[in-house]
């Protein structure tokens, strides 16, 4: 179990959140970790939110392609159609980048 605060702790791999959530009809709804003092047609309960760590977690994927030296003066990359067709299979927003080798 790890605690990042008296109101966040995670245990097998959930984070759960803790606070008070205050309604009003003519705002928007605000989270706190204290009990809050309420103004006059406010509304407030406690919550607790269980959320998997995992969401917090960016995944990063990698690929290394080797091209040998007798093609790399006929290889080029179109970074702008990789990261295109990537982010269209996969439905998220993809960064690619080159290096040379290593």
């Amino acid at each position: 179990m790890a605690r990042f605060n008296e109101n966040a702790i995670e245990t097998k791999g959930v984070i759960v959140f803790s606070g008070y959530l205050t309604l009003r009809p003519d705002t928007t709804p605000k989270f706190t970790a204290k009990a809050p003092k309420l103004l006059a047609g406010e509304r407030s309960m406690y919550l607790s939110v269980s959320v998997p760590a995992a969401h917090f977690k960016a995944p990063q994927l990698s690929a290394r392609i080797s091209i040998p030296e007798t093609y790399a003066s006929e290889f080029s990359v179109d970074v702008a159609a990789a990261e295109n067709a990537l982010s269209s299979a996969l439905g998220v927003d993809v960064v690619v980048s080159l290096k040379t080798g290593e």
